[in-house]
């Protein structure tokens, strides 16, 4: 996967801000906030892997003299690459929950890994384009082809119901390559801002949104869940695919009613850890084999009602979702529209009995700040 051209600009105004202050950002060259600061920057002494350092552009906090590199138009709004002068401030241990699992898989998760898996994504995204351009697609959320034929497709149009109406707004998407974020651009959301811990993954959702055409709308910082780096009350809609529970849930759903709006809305979908979640796993298999993914349980559940009045919940995959995954690791699966059919009825099964839904293998959260 090539970078992606015009390597030090940024394609929107985005409100990105110090994760540690929340004191905004602005890009300048290093040699120039080394002038403001009045002292030479360095990485702040840290535990781990060697940190980014000091790179040609910064994002320059407006309120304390530190900084955070800047690579390939991405801020790097992570704590750990945080620029001080002369590197003064406490030490930071990257081996900490919400640090290790970024920082472990940073050698694991590079640009070859992700060119392996964005194609299929690219090329959903690009036929729902061309059905967009023909007036085919479909009401958004409700055509499959918004949602592709994989096993979470009728969790992800839950949320996504929760979300629409973003004509106008800006889309926040929480880990992941960006592709529910640009569907969100494809159905009139106004810019998209990717976030994750992973440069090459942030890389990828700029290619994705760059051979869509919609480089101007789509943005990518580096950051975590537990530490947003977004102005207080600064963002519309955040969605979540498959990431939260990667996160220390207590302090990712602070940080996401923190950044939201007055009446903006999240939406999530997490693994959850049913009563049959270890034997369906040790016969299927996970798709992510580290000690930070763990399934959803019912104190996240409580994490996020602590901050968000009213939260929706849903169940969904008690029956298909393991087939389905598994029919899709080999690649071969049913047609989108029978998959999203076989998902819709159980859905309708698990609001029928809710016995069931206690085998369920997704949840979808949704609220409202």
């Amino acid at each position: 996967m090539s970078a992606v051209n015009g390597t030090n600009s940024l394609p929107i105004q985005a409100p990105f801000v110090c994760p540690e202050t929340h004191g905004r950002l602005r890009i300048v060259t290093a040699s120039a906030a080394e002038r403001s600061v009045g002292y030479r920057l360095a990485p702040r002494r840290r535990t781990g892997p060697t940190p980014l350092g000091v790179t040609p552009l910064v994002a320059l906090s407006e309120e304390r003299p530190i900084a955070y590199p800047v690579l390939d138009g991405v801020v790097i709004a992570l704590l750990p690459e945080q620029l001080t002068p002369g590197g003064e401030g406490a030490p930071i241990d990257v081996t900490q929950p919400r640090y290790a699992e970024a920082y472990e898989e940073m050698s694991v998760y590079t640009a070859d890994s992700f060119s392996r898996i964005w194609d299929g994504p690219r090329r959903q995204l690009r036929a729902l384009q061309c059905a967009l351009e023909r007036g085919q697609e479909g009401t958004f959320p409700e055509s499959e082809l918004w949602l592709g034929r994989g096993s979470t497709a009728s969790a992800c149009q839950t949320a996504y119901r929760y979300l629409q109406g973003t004509e106008g707004r800006t889309i926040v998407q929480l880990g992941g390559i960006g592709a529910h974020a640009i569907k969100f651009l494809l159905a009139g959301a106004r810019s998209a801002v990717l976030v994750s811990p992973i440069l090459d993954e942030l890389r990828a959702g700029l290619q994705l949104a760059a051979d869509l055409g919609l480089r101007d709308q789509f943005a990518a910082v580096g950051g975590i869940g537990e530490e947003l780096p977004f102005a207080d009350g600064s963002i519309d809609l955040l969605y979540s695919g498959s990431s939260l529970h990667h996160c220390q849930t207590a302090d990712a759903f602070a940080e996401i009613h923190r950044a939201l709006r007055p009446g903006g809305r999240f939406g999530s979908v997490d693994v959850w850890r049913a009563p049959l979640y270890d034997m369906g796993t040790k016969v299927f298999g996970r798709a992510h084999r580290n000690a930070y993914c763990q399934p959803f349980e019912k104190v996240d559940i409580d994490n996020a009602s602590r901050h968000f009045d009213d939260v929706e919940v849903s169940w969904h995959g008690a029956l298909v979702r393991y087939p389905l995954a598994v029919l899709q690791r080999v690649g071969v699966m049913p047609p989108a529209r029978a998959a999203l059919r076989m998902a819709r009825f159980e859905d309708h099964l698990l609001r029928r009995h809710q016995r069931l839904s206690r085998h369920a293998s997704l949840v979808v959260l949704r609220g409202e700040r």
